[in-house]
């Protein structure tokens, strides 16, 4: 029997445990070369914070997000263990209805979060992260990209039945209970949802990432910047 279908991808997300976030994506060095030491990066969707030692080594003031309250909860402990709570604040937020500070961030980092969000909240979500970069700010996304083989092409099929969309996956634990929903992204439905958030394109690549399961999978790394109109002197 076909499982019922969630209004979001996003619920599942919200019950996994601290620690157990699926998927470690790389970050394009062109994302860097827009940023300079003490410029304000929110990381949207943190998880267990995996980027923090990364992002405060390199300079940045760093507000992390997330909509999952007990990985909040636990991010917020260890920061305050080692010591970095006056570089890095941790915040339960939704970015489709972010509460964080209009034209704030100098970039903001997506790793793997618009995959996690049902279909009808992704362009809501790019959205939200143009409101809260400020003018010429850097957003870095990434996401995993359509598998061509014949085998990932009949598993799309048969969980497009239980998501109810083409490419998000449906996946389990060893015992088969379903934890989370992830959508593997073609280019060009990445490259749309740039467009239509108004958000410029700057790079796009093929990278590698590691699942959940461990396995090594395409992606797609993206680095786009809000549009900054120049008002006109009168």
């Amino acid at each position: 029997m076909a499982m019922k279908r969630e209004s979001s991808i996003g619920d599942f997300w919200k019950n996994i445990p601290p620690g157990k976030v699926p998927g470690t994506t790389p970050i394009d060095k062109i994302f860097w070369d827009y940023l300079q030491e003490k410029d304000k990066l929110c990381e949207v969707g943190c998880g267990d914070g995996r980027l923090i030692p990364e992002l405060v080594k390199r300079g940045f003031m760093v507000v992390c997000s997330d909509i999952n309250k007990a990985a909040v909860s636990s991010l917020r402990g260890k920061i305050e263990i080692a010591g970095l709570k006056n570089r890095v604040s941790v915040l339960k937020d939704d970015i489709c209805q972010t509460k964080l500070p209009r034209n704030w961030f100098a970039g903001v980092l997506m790793q793997g979060v618009l995959g996690s969000m049902a279909k009808k909240n992704r362009l809501s979500a790019l959205k939200g992260v143009g409101k809260i970069l400020n003018a010429e700010g850097v957003v870095h996304i990434a996401e995993f990209e359509v598998m061509r083989k014949p085998s990932m092409l009949i598993r799309y099929d048969l969980d497009e039945k239980i998501t109810g969309e083409y490419g998000t996956l449906s996946i389990k634990d060893v015992s088969g209970q379903e934890i989370y929903r992830t959508h593997n992204f073609t280019e060009e439905e990445l490259r749309m949802l740039i467009r239509s958030a108004k958000l410029k394109l700057i790079s796009i690549k093929r990278k590698v990432f590691v699942s959940y399961h461990g396995r090594r999978k395409p992606g797609l790394v993206i680095v786009a910047q809000k549009y900054y109109v120049r008002s006109r002197k009168k």
